[in-house]
């Protein structure tokens, strides 16, 4: 596997472990929260929060370490692509739960597949990609 390939596959791959992470805190937090304390967009709201942490951090210090550091372009970006993300799973929970009625774990499985796969490219080619910066 040549260079180039190499390091996008690890990129991928690093992606990858950190959205997983990143997931797990988010649909963690929001069904213990859901269930205990909160209205299911309350939950979310905290879950959203603690997940864009996880991520913030994992993709800044390990997914693209190769960078030597971030522009205010590229922290602007991350911010708005962090609260589509959070405005997409927002979009789940109240069709999903407030307007369809399903219980609230339901919400959980677009937020584990559908929302992951659109931040990892708007993030590898909008986000962290200096050529577009």
């Amino acid at each position: 596997m040549s260079g180039n390939r190499r390091q996008e596959f690890d990129r991928i791959w690093k992606f990858a472990v950190v959205g997983i992470c990143a997931t797990a805190v988010h649909a963690a937090s929001y069904s213990i929260l859901a269930m205990q304390l909160l209205s299911p967009l309350g939950a979310n709201t905290a879950g959203f929060c603690a997940a864009v942490g996880v991520s913030y951090i994992g993709h800044s210090f390990w997914t693209f370490s190769d960078k030597a550091e971030f522009s205010g372009r590229e922290f602007a970006r991350w911010c708005a692509l962090s609260i589509s993300g959070f405005l997409l799973n927002t979009g789940f929970v109240i069709a999903l739960v407030d307007l369809m009625h399903f219980h609230y774990l339901i919400a959980v499985l677009p937020m584990l597949f559908i929302t992951p796969i659109l931040t990892f490219l708007l993030a590898r080619f909008r986000v962290f990609n200096r050529n577009s910066n």
